[in-house]
């Protein structure tokens, strides 16, 4: 139970580094400017890179890592719950700035099809930069998935689209996650 408890507490932490990266990364893209999307998808990955050093559960790192003995589900449940109190904190704490609307609006304009696609690609990448340990595959890849807009479903809990668009990230994210974890396996059996 104990450790359940302390897995929970470094979910929120997970949350809060990935709010804290969407919200440079919000911020430098409020204007139109093509340099300020750049820096802002490259500042975001510290985000990532936190959650990496520090050994946080992001859920998008659970995801690809299942074995059928290590409570699973479970981990999932915790990262889950962990990274949305963590980007609801920071939510409360910037009160309203930056402002989302143009980032939902992004996020409407995604068909059903186009959110399950992006979403499963951001867990693709992810469990891959989960996997290999490689810090600078965040630096190289997490822009990446930035710039071409794939939805990340923590990075939705903080800017809260509808409800609905959270449950499709998660779905996409746990699909492409949990691809990446098998195909990963495999190659290392190969």
């Amino acid at each position: 139970m104990k450790e359940h408890f302390k897995s929970f507490c470094m979910s929120i932490y997970a949350g809060v580094f990935i709010a804290l990266g969407c919200a440079v990364n919000l911020m430098l893209c409020a204007g139109d400017a093509l340099l300020g999307k750049y820096i802002g998808a490259l500042l975001f990955s510290a985000g990532i890179l936190c959650c990496i050093i520090y050994k946080t559960p992001l859920v998008t790192g659970v995801f690809p890592t299942f074995k059928a003995k290590n409570n699973y589900l479970l981990r999932v449940f915790l990262a889950t719950a962990g990274n949305f109190v963590g980007t609801m904190i920071v939510r409360v704490l910037l009160l309203g700035y930056p402002d989302f609307t143009v980032q939902n609006a992004a996020i409407d304009s995604f068909s059903v099809y186009s959110l399950i696609a992006s979403s499963m690609l951001c867990g693709f990448v992810i469990g891959l930069i989960v996997l290999q340990q490689h810090k600078w595959m965040a630096l190289l890849l997490i822009p990446v998935f930035i710039l071409s807009r794939y939805q990340h479903v923590v990075v939705n809990m903080f800017i809260l689209p509808q409800w609905w668009q959270i449950l499709i990230c998660f779905a996409g994210n746990w699909i492409g996650g949990a691809l990446s974890g098998f195909l990963y396996k495999r190659s290392e059996t190969a």
